[in-house]
C-alpha cells in the first residue's frame, strides 16, 4: 500500500511540475507574437508587470507545496529554474524599454518597473524558504545523482555554490543585510546606467572648427544658430571627429567631454556602489567583491586575472612601445607632444587614422561607400544560412518596428531542425536621443525545450548606433561599425541557437561569463577575409563592387597599430578588477595610475572623469569582469586559428562545426570542454600574442 501511495503522489507532481512552468506556455512563433512580448504603453507595461508577478507567484506557490521527502530535480530545480528564467526574461522586455523608446516619460515608468521585478525576484528566489526547497531536493538527489546527466548535475552543484553566495546559509541577521545591501546595489547600477543613456552632452563648434570632418558627418550635426553647430556623443558623430578634425580645440573639447559623460551624477554612485559591493562581499566571507564575482568563473580569482593582465601587457610591451615611436616619428601638421614627449589624448585617433592613411594608403571614407547598411545586412544574413544551415527573412518595419522607429527584424529559421523557427532577432540601428549608446545584444528570452520535445523560438533585440541616413544618402557603414554588427550578432546567434537542457542556461547564457563573448569575438574575423569583403561590399550608388586596393589596405593595416589598441583595453580591464578588489576610495586615483602604468607615452588627462562613463562597471554580466573579453579572446583566435587550417586542408564545414559543438548548447556546457571538443585541445594564451605580435591576426 505504501508504495502505491507514493507512485500516485509522485504522479500527482509531475502534473504539478507541468503546472509551474508558464515558461513553456508562451508562443512566440510569430511577428505580432514577438510585438506583443514588450508592452507598448503606460496600461500595458501595468498589466505586463503584474501578469510577470502573478507568474512567479504561482509557480513558487505550487513547488513550495511539494512534500520534502519527495522533492527532487524535476519538481523543484527545475520548475523554479524556468519561473526565474520566465520572471528575467520579462524584465529585459522592460529594460528594453527603458534603454530604448523614444519617449522619456515611458522610459522612466520602465525603469521603475524593472527595480520592482528585481527586487520581487530577490525577495523570492533568494530567499531562505527557496533555499530550504533547493537543499531538501539536493539531499534527496545526493541518494541517487547517477539518475542526473552531466549537465543537470553540473547546474545542481552550481546552484547551490550562488545561492549560499547570496547569504543564504547566513544566520537571519547577516542575511538581512546582505538582502538589504543587495537592494541598494541593484538601485545604484540601474541609476548609474540610466545617467549614461540619458546623457546628452555635446559641444559647440564655428564651421571653421571642423576642419577636415566628412561631409556626410557634416551634414548630419545640427546647426544650433547661425555661427555654431553642436557635436553630441554620439558615436556616428564622435568618432569621425576624433579621426579626421584638423582642429586640435575641436578634438580636445570633444574628447573630455565624451570620456566624462555622466561623471557628474556617476563618480559619487561609483564610489558608493564600491564601497557596498565590498561590504556585500565581506558579509559572504569573501575578501573582496572582485573575489566574489570571479569565484564561480573560469579564471576563478582576481589573482589569476592579475597575472593573466600583466602577461598580455608584458608581451605586447614592445609592439606598444615600436607603435608610439612609429606615430611620433613625423608628425602631422597641427600635431604636437606635451612638454613630456607624450601623445595628448585627443590626439591619438586622429594619428592613428593619419599613419594607416599615409603607410597603408586606408581611405576609411571612401571604404564606408561601398557598404550600404540594407544591402550589406541581406548580404551578411545570405552568408550565415550557409554557413550554418539557416533560413532567414528580412523583414523591414518601415517605421513600425517595437517603438515606430526604423529598423529590420529577423526571422531564424533552423534548417538542421526541419527549418523550426529558431527565433526573431530585432535589429535597432539608429541613434536617438535617451537610447542606449553603445552596441548590445539584449538577451530578451531565451530558446526553451518543451517536454513535447519542441523549442520555443527566442527573442533578441540588438541594439547599435551606426551611421544614420540622412536626406542625401542611405546609411553606410564603417568598418568599426560592421566590426560590431558582426559581434553583436555573434551573442545574437548563439541566443537563437543555444538549448541547454535548463531554461537559464538557454541562450548565451553561460554560467563562465569569461568565456561568453568567445562567439562573439570569433565572428569578427568574418570582416576581415577579403573574399567575405568582396562577396558584401557594393558602391551605395553605382553598385559597382569594392576595389581591391580598398580591401587590400584595411586588411594589411589590421594589426598595424593593435599594441595600443589592446593595451588600452587590458589597463581598462586592470581597473575594473582593482576597483572592486581593493576597494578604492578614489576610483579616478587608481584608474590614472594604472593608465599611466600601462599607458606612459600617452597623456593621462587629469581633466577627464572616465570612471563615470565607463558602463562595464555597473553592467551585470560584467562589474569586475571586463577582462572576459580578453579571455574569451584566447578561445576566438585559437579557434579561428583552427577554422583557417581545415580550410586549408579542404574542410568547409567548420563553421557549421563550431555551431554544433558550441552555439547549439548555449551555455550548457563548460567552455573548455567545448573547446577541446572543437580545437582537439585546449586554447593557448600563446596563440592569441603570436597573432597580435605578428601581424596575422586573419590569413587573407
Amino acid at each position: 500500500m505504501p508504495g502505491i501511495v507514493m507512485n500516485k503522489e509522485k504522479e500527482n507532481l509531475k502534473q504539478t511540475h507541468q503546472q509551474t512552468c508558464a515558461l513553456h506556455t508562451l508562443k512566440v512563433n510569430n511577428l505580432n507574437a514577438v510585438r506583443q512580448f514588450f508592452p507598448q504603453n503606460s496600461r500595458e507595461l501595468s498589466d505586463y508587470l503584474a501578469k510577470a508577478l502573478n507568474e512567479a507567484q504561482n509557480s513558487f506557490d505550487l513547488v513550495s507545496k511539494i512534500p520534502k521527502n519527495l522533492r527532487d530535480f524535476d519538481n523543484t530545480f527545475y520548475p523554479l529554474d524556468a519561473a526565474e528564467t520566465l520572471i528575467y526574461s520579462r524584465r529585459r522586455a522592460i529594460e528594453a524599454i527603458s534603454k530604448t523608446h523614444p519617449d522619456s516619460f515611458f522610459r522612466d515608468e520602465a525603469t521603475v518597473c524593472k527595480d520592482i521585478l528585481v527586487e520581487f525576484s530577490l525577495n523570492l528566489f533568494s530567499s531562505k524558504s527557496v533555499y530550504n526547497m533547493y537543499n531538501e531536493a539536493y539531499k534527496n538527489i545526493e541518494k541517487n545523482k547517477a539518475s542526473l546527466s552531466k549537465e543537470k548535475e553540473d547546474y545542481m552543484n552550481w546552484k547551490m555554490q550562488s545561492l549560499r553566495a547570496e547569504g543564504l546559509h547566513l544566520e537571519d541577521s547577516d542575511y538581512l543585510k546582505v538582502k538589504a545591501l543587495k537592494t541598494d546595489i541593484n538601485h545604484l547600477e540601474s541609476s548609474f546606467l540610466k545617467n549614461i543613456d540619458e546623457d546628452k552632452s555635446f559641444i559647440l563648434v564655428k564651421d571653421e572648427e571642423l576642419l577636415g570632418v566628412p561631409e556626410n558627418t557634416r551634414t548630419s550635426l545640427i546647426k544650433e544658430n547661425e555661427s555654431f553647430t553642436k557635436i553630441t556623443c554620439q558615436y556616428p558623430h564622435y568618432f569621425p571627429v576624433m579621426r579626421y578634425c584638423k582642429v586640435e580645440k575641436t578634438r580636445q573639447s570633444l574628447y573630455r567631454v565624451f570620456e566624462s559623460r555622466a561623471a557628474q551624477k556617476n563618480v559619487p554612485i561609483l564610489k558608493e556602489l564600491i564601497q557596498k559591493r565590498n561590504r556585500l562581499a565581506n558579509l559572504l566571507g569573501y575578501e573582496s567583491f572582485a573575489h566574489l564575482d570571479i569565484s564561480d568563473q573560469l579564471a576563478q580569482t582576481p589573482e589569476t586575472v592579475e597575472k593573466f593582465l600583466l602577461s598580455l601587457k608584458a608581451g605586447i610591451q614592445d609592439k606598444l612601445k615600436s607603435e608610439i615611436e612609429e606615430l611620433t616619428k613625423e608628425l602631422p601638421d597641427g600635431i604636437s607632444l606635451d612638454e613630456n614627449n607624450c601623445i595628448k589624448p585627443w590626439d591619438l585617433m586622429y594619428l592613428q587614422e593619419n599613419y594607416k592613411k599615409k603607410h597603408y594608403n586606408v581611405d576609411e571614407i571612401a571604404f564606408q561607400e561601398y557598404f550600404p547598411f540594407e544591402r550589406t545586412l541581406k548580404k551578411i544574413m545570405k552568408m550565415f544560412e550557409k554557413m550554418f544551415s539557416l533560413e532567414i527573412e528580412i523583414i523591414d518595419t518601415e517605421n513600425k518596428g517595437l517603438w515606430n522607429t526604423p529598423g529590420w527584424i529577423l526571422v531564424i529559421k533552423d534548417k538542421l531542425n526541419k527549418s523550426r523557427i529558431a527565433g526573431h532577432i530585432i535589429l535597432d540601428p539608429f541613434p536617438r536621443v535617451g537610447k542606449f549608446s553603445h552596441g548590445y545584444c539584449f538577451d530578451v528570452l531565451s530558446p526553451c525545450r518543451l517536454p513535447s520535445g519542441d523549442v520555443n523560438p527566442a527573442i533578441v533585440l540588438l541594439m547599435v548606433n551606426f551611421t544614420p541616413p540622412s536626406a542625401m544618402k542611405e546609411s553606410t557603414l564603417q568598418h568599426d561599425e560592421l566590426d560590431m554588427l558582426f559581434h553583436e550578432l555573434g551573442h545574437a546567434f548563439h541566443q537563437l541557437l543555444g538549448i541547454a537542457e535548463m531554461p537559464s542556461r538557454s541562450g548565451l547564457h553561460m554560467q563562465h561569463l569569461d568565456a561568453v563573448e568567445w562567439p562573439s569575438r570569433l565572428f569578427e574575423f568574418l570582416i576581415w577575409e577579403k573574399e567575405n569583403l568582396k562577396q558584401l561590399g557594393e558602391h551605395f550608388q553605382t553598385g559597382l563592387p569594392i576595389p581591391d586596393v580598398l580591401i587590400d589596405a584595411k586588411i594589411n593595416s589590421q594589426n598595424a597599430l593593435s599594441g595600443i589598441t589592446y593595451t588600452k583595453y587590458f589597463y581598462l580591464s586592470m581597473f575594473a578588477l582593482k576597483c572592486f578588489s581593493s576597494a578604492t576610495q578614489n576610483p579616478k586615483l587608481l584608474r590614472e595610475e594604472i593608465e599611466k602604468e600601462f599607458l606612459p607615452n600617452i597623456v593621462c588627462d587629469p581633466q577627464i572623469n572616465k570612471e563615470g562613463s565607463f558602463q562595464h562597471l555597473a553592467e551585470h554580466f560584467y562589474r569586475s569582469k571586463y577582462y572576459a573579453y580578453f579571455w574569451a579572446d584566447v578561445f576566438a583566435f585559437d579557434s579561428y586559428d583552427h577554422i583557417i587550417h581545415q580550410q586549408k586542408q579542404g574542410i568547409t564545414n567548420s563553421w557549421l562545426k563550431f555551431r554544433e559543438l558550441v552555439l547549439d548548447h548555449g551555455g550548457g556546457r563548460d567552455p573548455n570542454d567545448q573547446a577541446f571538443q572543437f580545437l582537439g585541445r585546449f586554447p593557448t594564451i600563446e596563440t592569441y600574442l603570436n597573432k597580435i605580435l605578428n601581424n596575422d591576426i586573419v590569413s587573407s
